[in-house]
């Protein structure tokens, strides 16, 4: 069973008439290593971001992120926060603590 399921993921961000994502669908299962590649501008973090609602871009959504087969919108602020991490590019720019 798939661990994160994206169904036909569509997002535009507001006033740029361009979807940023159109129609991704992804499957990812439980304990697999995944890689997220692309050209810069391609919409990886873009995804990436909208798998974490805290964190994700304003604009127009369509389509389904589940976790673990419940849509992630749905998770409440603490499932969500234990249960979905993001680590951008630069992680040492995100270091905020030194205990955790």
């Amino acid at each position: 069973m798939a661990y994160l399921e994206l169904r036909d993921l569509t997002f535009s961000y507001p006033n740029t008439g361009e979807n940023a994502l159109s129609g991704v669908s992804l499957t990812v299962e439980k304990g697999a290593f995944t890689v997220l590649c692309g050209p810069s501008g391609g919409g990886k973090t873009t995804l990436l971001r909208l798998c974490r609602p805290a964190i994700a871009p304003h604009g127009d959504r369509a389509g389904e992120i589940l976790l673990d087969g419940q849509p992630v919108e749905s998770l409440g602020s603490r499932a969500e926060a234990t249960r979905i991490g993001f680590v951008g590019q630069l992680p040492d720019e995100q270091i905020v603590t030194d205990k955790v």
